[in-house]
């Protein structure tokens, strides 16, 4: 079951005039499917405590992306009036793609042992510096208090045999489940929403590209820019009090070269574009 953490109707938009996608992973560039690339072996697959796989999960990313394409069409079309409706669809759209990645689904299965090991090493802190440890995992003060107080009641042995435990639960494992770093959509939408969105066009014989870690993997809130086709880009600021959520204006030629040069440099494993040569530019 391949699942795309870039999805396919996104990688279209980076085809040539003949519908062919051009790939670059490494220094090798070739022709490549929508489907064979920035994808993964069931990567969203769910499972229950009795091992039953579900696809639920990859089925409610769908539905979202059936909303996001036709949004990309209107973004993609210089005669489409942009609306703050435009603006919030696309916020939750890139919120959902950027925590969906295979990166940041790893990092959530990590931080999952990480705060496994802290809770089994209750016994070395204060409640003070215990809390100060759990706030760095989104845990308040009062709910940090409230479970030291209950681990402390527990012998050290007993809080270690779960930490072991806790180390060998696979990603999928219904108890520590890796996709639960999707639970972070509404929270990085939160983030994102409050940001300019500047629909931008690249001028004439110019073209983007997309990379297979689309968005940064940090700061969100700060800005960023992303390609939405070849020929339309999204640049994120900060937002003044009398700027509207969504614009749309000709990108400079240089904001296309610093747009493809992240994704570029951003890129996991592969990027995609309607060029071999220009793939090929890169260093």
């Amino acid at each position: 079951m391949r699942h795309h953490y870039v999805p396919q109707f996104w990688l279209r938009r980076f085809r040539d005039s003949a519908n062919r996608l051009h790939c670059r992973e490494g220094k090798a560039l070739r022709v490549v499917s929508t489907g064979d690339v920035m994808q993964m072996e069931g990567l969203y697959l769910l499972f229950d405590s009795r091992w039953q796989c579900s696809e639920a999960l990859e089925s409610s990313i769908g539905r979202i992306e059936a909303v996001a394409a036709p949004l990309f069409d209107a973004l993609d079309d210089p005669s489409v009036p942009l609306t703050e409706d435009h603006a919030s669809h696309l916020a939750h759209f890139l919120a959902l793609q950027a925590c969906r990645h295979p990166d940041i689904i790893n990092r959530a299965y990590r931080r999952g042992r990480e705060l496994a090991e802290l809770l089994a090493d209750v016994h070395s802190y204060s409640k003070a510096d215990f809390a100060t440890r759990m706030a760095e995992f989104g845990v308040s003060a009062v709910d940090a208090d409230s479970q030291y107080e209950e681990l402390k009641k527990r012998p050290p042995e007993a809080l270690l045999g779960e930490y072991e435990q806790a180390l060998s639960l696979s990603p999928q494992d219904s108890r520590l489940p890796a996709t639960d770093a999707l639970r972070a959509l509404p929270v990085i939408a939160a983030l994102i929403e409050p940001l300019e969105m500047a629909v931008v066009h690249a001028p004439t014989g110019m073209d983007f590209i997309l990379g297979d870690t689309p968005l940064p993997q940090s700061e969100l809130g700060r800005g960023f820019h992303v390609p939405l086709s070849r020929s339309t880009a999204i640049i994120a600021s900060l937002r003044g009090a009398a700027k509207a959520p969504i614009t749309r204006r000709q990108a400079l030629a240089t904001e296309v070269a610093i747009i493809n040069q992240e994704q570029w440099g951003n890129a996991l494993h592969v990027a995609v574009g309607p060029t071999a040569s220009l793939l090929a530019s890169f260093s």
